[in-house]
């Protein structure tokens, strides 16, 4: 009778040992970013017209590598954008700034101008990703630093990723990264 006590007990201690894959990565990025160097910093032009400055980071003996992007605009504010890759596939992004709104034609709706964004992404590998996005309604660039500060208090809404989504993060990637 003792025996399957045993062995459900040793079973519950390694499946509580194990972490997901999420955990997993967020230790190897913090143990990356104690000691990481950049490698390479440049510049390039957006379709826009403005600068996005780039650095490039040394690859960690982990095998992470991160790469930044901040798009400079002077109008709405940077856009910051990171990629962790490991083995050249991307394992984590996260972006954060001001995205205008699209209206549409004949859009006669009162739609708000902005939103502040923060985004964070995800990948087990190239067909397995979640994504937490939030998001915050403006409709003027006013009071900017107490909007952050509401985003930051606000909650992730969830949702899967798959290979699509990777690849458009991919193309992302390889448009910084030329």
């Amino acid at each position: 009778m003792r025996k399957p006590y045993l062995i459900l007990i040793i079973l519950v201690f390694i499946s509580c040992q194990e972490k997901d894959w999420k955990t997993n990565l967020l230790n190897e990025i913090a143990e990356y970013e104690t000691s990481e160097k950049v490698d390479k910093k440049y510049s390039i032009k957006h379709i826009s017209g403005n600068n996005i400055l780039i650095e490039l980071f040394k690859t960690h003996s982990n095998e992470l590598t991160k790469l930044t992007a901040e798009y400079e605009r002077p109008e709405l504010g940077n856009w910051e954008k990171i990629f962790y890759l490991k083995n050249g596939k991307i394992l984590y992004s996260k972006n954060f700034g001001i995205a205008p709104v699209q209206n549409l034609e004949n859009d006669t709706i009162n739609r708000p101008k902005y939103f502040l964004v923060e985004r964070k992404v995800w990948f087990e590998n190239d067909s397995l990703g979640k994504e937490e996005i939030k998001e915050l309604e403006m409709s003027e660039l006013k009071s900017i630093e107490s909007k952050k500060a509401e985003l930051l208090k606000m909650e992730f809404i969830t949702s899967d990723l798959n290979i699509n989504d990777y690849k458009l993060f991919e193309s992302d990637f390889k448009a910084l990264s030329e």
